[in-house]
């Protein structure tokens, strides 16, 4: 996500001032572009956080960042990373003991059904809800899913087999053009950021 600054407009008000001071003026442009980023960047984290749901503020913080680039007269904020995992979210287990079971190493051969010659079949299909979390502002759950005592929240890949995945659930990346976020930040970038260009160049106007 950029903020570009438009340079036309900005001349289109400050006309000869700038003329006169262009490189004066290009630098409290620059300052003022760094200055009203920042500023702007702490309410496109805050609306990305309520978005996803994320628990902590610092997730998100540690997975996005915003700069300046004086040359082109730039601000961007960008976020890293995929999915984040389940236990970045509000979540809930169920204390089912049947769902306890199933998924238990040592014991999941209770739930397998024998042949007529006594041989165990394959684990049964399952779609009970073993793990519910809130993401994008809704509680979910996951069929097939459950905890695990070392690798918390999973979920089956395939019912019958042994093969097991994490949930993830928001990417930050997609999150940050989309939605609420996307949407203040078109309803702040200029008000906040061009306020604060504006408010350095009107400094450099003659008395």
């Amino acid at each position: 996500m950029r903020i570009e600054i438009r340079t036309d407009a900005i001349f289109a008000r400050f006309g000869a001032a700038i003329d006169m001071m262009s490189a004066n003026a290009r630098q409290e442009m620059a300052r003022g572009l760094a200055r009203g980023g920042e500023k702007l960047r702490t309410p496109v984290r805050r609306a990305l956080k309520e978005q996803t749901s994320v628990k902590r503020y610092g997730t998100i913080v540690a997975n996005t960042r915003g700069w300046r680039d004086a040359s082109a007269l730039t601000y961007t904020i960008e976020a890293s990373g995929k999915g984040l995992p389940l236990s970045e979210f509000p979540h809930k287990a169920s204390r089912s003991k049947r769902l306890a079971l199933r998924w238990s190493a040592k014991e999941h051969w209770r739930l397998q059904k024998r042949d007529g010659s006594g041989r165990f079949g394959v684990l049964p299909g399952m779609n009970d809800t073993g793990v519910s979390a809130t993401m994008w502002m809704k509680k979910r759950g996951f069929v097939r899913s459950f905890v695990h005592p070392q690798r918390g929240p999973l979920m089956q890949r395939v019912a019958g087999k042994k093969g097991m995945r994490k949930i993830y659930g928001p990417s930050l990346p997609k999150e940050l053009t989309i939605g609420r976020t996307a949407q203040t930040f078109q309803r702040l970038a200029r008000s906040i950021v061009m306020d604060e260009i504006e408010k350095r160049l009107a400094r450099l106007m003659p008395k």
